[in-house]
């Protein structure tokens, strides 16, 4: 008898980032600016705080795709379920106009795991990116 497991099971968090990450940036057109956009955020994340980068997020058109990224990692692709109040993870429900709003009603440990989650994924991705570069 083998003991196997669900594919989804056998990578770590870090592995499961760095492969969504791939995935999302290999399909960017100019890799080249996406990778200059991201080089700032995990800093702005950490002087702002995720609800403010979140809002900035709608409002930017140069880094709003970088928004839907992280939007769909923390709250449809991320292993954590880091939002007590987010249940449904359809493509819809995974958009960043939804997770500003969960991080408007988050708990203070919510906010932090959130915004712990989000430093990592774009610190991951910023390296995906510029080694993808054109």
């Amino acid at each position: 008898m083998t003991n196997q497991r669900p594919k989804d099971e056998t990578k770590s968090i870090k592995q499961r980032r760095m492969e969504f990450a791939y995935e999302q940036l290999s399909r960017v057109i100019n890799k080249k600016e996406i990778a200059t956009r991201l080089k700032g955020l995990p800093i702005a994340i950490r002087m702002n705080g995720l609800a403010v980068v979140g809002a900035q997020f709608s409002s930017s058109d140069e880094i709003r795709p970088i928004g839907k990224m992280l939007s769909k990692w923390l709250l449809k692709e991320c292993p954590m379920n880091i939002f007590s109040e987010q249940r449904n993870k359809t493509e819809e429900d995974a958009n960043i106009k939804r997770l500003l709003e969960l991080c408007i009603k988050a708990t203070r440990t919510e906010y932090a795991a959130a915004q712990q989650e989000a430093i990592a994924f774009l610190d991951c991705a910023k390296l995906i990116a510029e080694a993808l570069e054109d």
